[in-house]
């Protein structure tokens, strides 16, 4: 794991982890801490000034870790998984605390929480969208219209009513929960590999397989930059 200063571009730090991949990461809400899903399903704890090992959690995954994030005030951990799991871990002795088993027919690729962290939504290479109550553990509503993995799923930033997705079919969509019915923002011949709004919610931003990004104004829908990357 590489730790760059991003106003100057020097490297902070470099982080060693032995015997497995690492297939994604998280900053703690503090930026103490970078929680790191691995390829054999564990899920780590790394001090960002150190370098070392702060925690391992108990009671890990059985496949490969797609996606992980810190929620509410940073006391929780929450990883999304290739065994078609949720798991929510306590960040401050690695506990496992709760677990959403079986959410999809494949891999469990994303995951967003609503501004009020009633509800999750989950995206996955079974190409659905589902809503969950994760007060009750049930499932709200299933959103079916990719025809591909759905690489990326999030609420509005100021409205749980609408939500934004990326895919590998190309297609950026724009879900309206309130009248069940979606939209296609925008539509690639890459493979779409994220799509966020802006903390403001005024722009929607989208990575490609190609390595380029997009930027929009998302009341507009007007493409307002386009950057051709050389990312592999």
């Amino acid at each position: 794991i590489l730790i760059w200063d991003t106003s100057n571009g020097k490297l902070l730090n470099k982080m060693s982890v032995k015997n497995a991949k690492i297939s994604c990461v998280s900053f703690s809400i503090d930026g103490a801490n970078i929680a790191t899903g691995m390829d054999n399903g564990s899920v780590h704890v790394y001090n960002v000034k150190t370098g070392q090992k702060v925690l391992t959690m108990k009671e890990s995954h059985t496949e490969k870790v797609r996606y992980l994030t810190y929620i509410s005030d940073g006391s929780i951990i929450v990883s999304a998984s290739a065994d078609r799991s949720v798991m929510f871990w306590s960040a401050e002795d690695g506990s496992r605390l709760r677990v959403m088993p079986d959410l999809h027919k494949d891999d469990v690729l994303y995951l967003a929480f609503s501004n009020d962290y009633r509800r999750m939504v989950t995206a996955s290479a079974d190409a659905t969208i589902k809503i969950w109550d994760i007060q009750t553990d049930t499932l709200v509503t299933s959103l079916a219209g990719h025809e591909d993995w759905v690489r990326s799923v999030t609420f509005h930033p100021k409205d749980n009513n609408y939500l934004l997705s990326a895919s590998d079919d190309g297609c950026i969509r724009l879900w309206n929960l309130a009248t069940m019915r979606d939209t296609v923002f925008h539509r690639a011949n890459s493979y779409v590999t994220r799509a966020v709004y802006s903390s403001d919610a005024k722009n929607i931003v989208a990575s490609y397989r190609d390595g380029s990004v997009r930027v929009w104004d998302a009341d507009t829908q007007t493409e307002n930059t386009h950057l051709q990357g050389t990312h592999n």
